[in-house]
């Protein structure tokens, strides 16, 4: 029979509506006029000597299902929980040398003997200089681990040695050190953790599980290289400043092995500085951390294939994937103050991509910063995530992923970082990345500088032509194609273009919405049509002459896309100061325009290959872990041939 006991350290406030209990695992919300003074009643006799046959044994009918409802209640939100008849954890206070551990233990879930057993019988080897090792030792025999060993930093461990967990503390500027000890657990199939002493700053690192590989929590290296600055030499260290980062490396130990590691910290590292103040941040592992498969032809069609039968990301999961790249310092991207621009009537979001390359480089960390509008701030920050992401991976260049002319890999796939950093400052002129032509299917060798323009110096293309990204596979393939009709005059009809109108009835919700503002303040713009070859839409939309958008795809997108464009430049003038209206009054002249036109890829494409010219898309995933939460960045790029 099984016995009932409330777990440790849970606190009951009642409610006006019932009660709220406060766990280790989060709060919890039970209503009920009389929930709380149940709980209380009932609190006693949940300490693991009764069943709840037994509980509710001499009770009215009653109040005996109500006592089974609420038990019930409290089992399914985890307060309380059943624990084996004769238990000793359930029935006779703990040794007292353990009574800290088995509590702590107990009040997370876990059966607590076993768990604490596990701790113990782990054969930890600590790694660092004296100070450091002697401290993060005696701290984990204190928690009650009884193999313990220590090795100075710079006489790592035997590959003989048994170990279970390594723990490293070493400087953050000595990269071999880190890099050794991580080669060592990937050959000793061990969990390790680190400490990374940078200036006066600590870094802590979660607990690497055994045979972590590129999708792991982050390994030293992917810190390091997602550093803006380089690392700086380990500084003098107080104290207290030192116990403070023992205690919490000790405690990502003891919270892996026994199953008690808080998940909103899970694959999170800390930054302790040495005023205390501790901060957890996402770092993604880094693409030069991990060795890469050989690039061919049979390998990319598969990817390609991968990504076209993917579902699409909801805005949703995308916001809530795109959170882990989202960081100041770490982050491929970050987002940027909302208060440097108004925000009525449009919402407006703006980010910053990161250089991935920029310490390898040697150039500015920071960025193109992008700009998202939306009538609500969701939409706008999505947009702006989307757009900042596919902007990073537009910058990074791997150049184990690339080919030579001969279709020959370029590098090594285990090529260390320095060696393909010094790849990249040589320019790779003889670089080819696969791309598949959108015509035919087949696998094309596109010169790197044609897809990653950074390579191209002086000629670079336009920032953002081509780039695609979106939801699914086919929306970013669109939305890279169709930009090209915004800049390229050789896929226009009328570079002059001729005026049109539209009426709001025949727009989407957001489009309507911003023609009828524009309409209310005099603001309707000039619309042109430029006659866009193969089927796309290609409008400019013109204040007082002056183009202030221009937008090419479908022909409801592209007058959406254009009108909030529009009307930002409008919301900006008006908040700025010094607003003049435009001296041409808003006019309704020119011939409707067709808005019902979609956007045909494949007409497109093959306009395109009719001219001799080919559209040839590439998926930008050379970082994977950026690529995997941006979902399809890419470039589509046209070539002679």
């Amino acid at each position: 029979m099984r016995k009932l006991r409330l777990r440790d350290h849970v606190y009951v406030a009642p409610t006006p509506s019932g009660a709220h209990i406060l766990t280790l695992d989060g709060p919890v919300s039970l209503t009920g006029p009389s929930v709380a003074r149940w709980i209380e009643a009932l609190a006693p006799r949940l300490d693991g000597r009764f069943s709840v046959e037994e509980i509710t044994s001499g009770l009215p009918e009653a109040h005996a299902a109500m006592a089974t409802s609420l038990i019930t209640r409290l089992r399914e939100a985890g307060v309380v929980r059943e624990v084996p008849d004769g238990d000793a954890r359930a029935i006779a206070d703990p040794p007292s040398a353990d009574v800290a551990e088995l509590s702590y233990l107990d009040a997370h879930g876990v059966p607590a003997e076993a768990a604490l057993t596990r701790f113990r019988r782990l054969a930890v080897v600590v790694v660092a200089d004296d100070d450091w090792s002697t401290a993060v030792a005696d701290a984990l025999r204190r928690c009650g681990a009884a193999d313990v060993r220590t090795h100075p930093a710079a006489d790592p461990p035997a590959d003989d040695l048994p170990v279970d967990l390594l723990l490293h503390v070493t400087g953050a500027a000595d990269g071999e050190s880190h890099r050794r000890i991580e080669r060592l657990a990937r050959r000793r199939g061990a969990a390790a953790a680190y400490a990374l002493l940078d200036g006066a700053d600590v870094w802590l690192t979660p607990v690497l599980p055994p045979g972590s590989g590129g999708d792991a929590a982050p390994a030293p290296s992917s810190l390091l290289a997602r550093l803006p600055e380089a690392p700086q030499t380990a500084a003098p260290i107080a104290e207290v400043h030192r116990t403070v980062a023992v205690a919490q490396l000790v405690r990502a130990a003891f919270g892996w092995a026994t199953d008690t590691g808080a998940p909103r910290r899970a694959g999170k590292l800390t930054r302790l500085g040495p005023d205390l103040a501790t901060r957890r941040l996402h770092c993604l592992p880094h693409p030069f951390c991990a060795p890469v498969a050989a690039p061919d032809p049979d390998g990319f069609l598969a990817r390609v294939a991968a990504l076209r039968g993917s579902p699409a990301v909801a805005d949703r999961d995308f916001s809530t994937s795109a959170v882990r790249a989202a960081d100041d310092t770490l982050g491929p991207f970050r987002y940027l103050s909302d208060d440097a621009v108004a925000q009525s009537p449009l919402t407006v979001a703006r980010a910053q991509a990161r250089d991935p390359l920029a310490r390898g480089l040697g150039c500015d960390a920071a960025g193109a910063a992008v700009r998202a509008v939306a009538f609500d701030y969701p939409t706008a920050r999505v947009e702006a995530a989307r757009r900042a992401l596919t902007r990073y991976a537009g910058l990074m260049v791997d150049p184990r992923r690339l080919v030579d002319g001969a279709g020959r890999p370029l590098a090594p796939g285990d090529a260390e970082a320095d060696d393909l950093h010094r790849l990249l400052r040589a320019g790779l002129p003889d670089g080819h990345v696969y791309g598949l032509d959108l015509a035919s299917g087949a696998v094309l060798p596109v010169p790197v500088a044609t897809v990653f323009t950074r390579l191209a110096g002086a000629v670079a293309a336009p920032v953002g032509l081509g780039e695609g990204f979106g939801p699914s596979w086919d929306a970013a393939v669109a939305r890279g194609l169709a930009s090209h009709w915004s800049y390229d005059p050789a896929l226009i009809a009328d570079a002059a273009g001729r005026p049109v109108r539209v009426e709001a009835t025949d727009l989407d919700d957001v489009g309507r919405r911003c023609l009828t503002l524009l309409a209310e303040f005099g603001e309707v713009p000039q619309v042109h049509d430029h006659g866009g070859r193969h089927g796309v839409s290609v409008l400019s939309f013109r204040r007082d002459g002056v183009t202030v958008a221009r937008t090419s795809g479908a022909g409801v997108d592209a007058w959406r896309r254009g009108l909030l464009e529009v009307t930002f430049v409008v919301q900006r003038l008006v908040h700025g100061g010094g607003y003049r209206p435009p001296a041409a009054a808003a006019t309704r002249a020119g011939t409707p325009a067709p808005v019902d036109a979609g956007f045909d890829v494949a007409a497109a494409v093959a306009g395109l290959a009719a001219t001799g010219r080919r559209a040839v898309v590439v998926p930008l995933d050379h970082d994977p872990a950026v690529a995997a939460i941006a979902a399809n960045p890419l470039k589509v790029v046209i070539v002679n041939g």
